[in-house]
């Protein structure tokens, strides 16, 4: 059972919740949109640091407040889904989309 675990956790991720979120991307075909997501926040912020924080934050909310839930109410599924993105580590995430989105922020023409 621990074969897949790593020194980072799961996979490379920080845990098994944070890696699927990835993994589904890439499987729906959405990881463009995230990656081009990530430029658009580096383009915004023009710094990393400060676009990753911003990236986090609104995948957080998407993937959260969207209600990915099964059923309205408070049930065993809803507690365990809540659960599970509770664990998703959304910074590992935005900084690995912000590496790979290819954008850098513009230097200030000042220095």
């Amino acid at each position: 059972m621990t074969e897949n675990l790593d020194e980072q956790g799961y996979n490379g991720w920080r845990n098994k919740a944070t890696w699927l979120v990835l993994l589904h991307a890439d499987e729906d075909r959405d990881r463009q949109r995230l990656e081009d997501l990530a430029a658009r926040f580096v383009r915004q912020k023009n710094d990393i640091r400060k676009a990753t924080y911003a990236l986090a934050e609104y995948l957080k909310d998407e993937y959260t407040r969207k209600g990915y839930y099964i059923s309205p109410g408070v049930t065993f599924w809803n507690a365990l889904i809540s659960s599970a993105l509770s664990d998703i580590d959304w910074d590992n995430i935005a900084s690995h989309l912000v590496e790979d989105c290819g954008e850098e922020p513009e230097e200030d023409e000042d220095e």
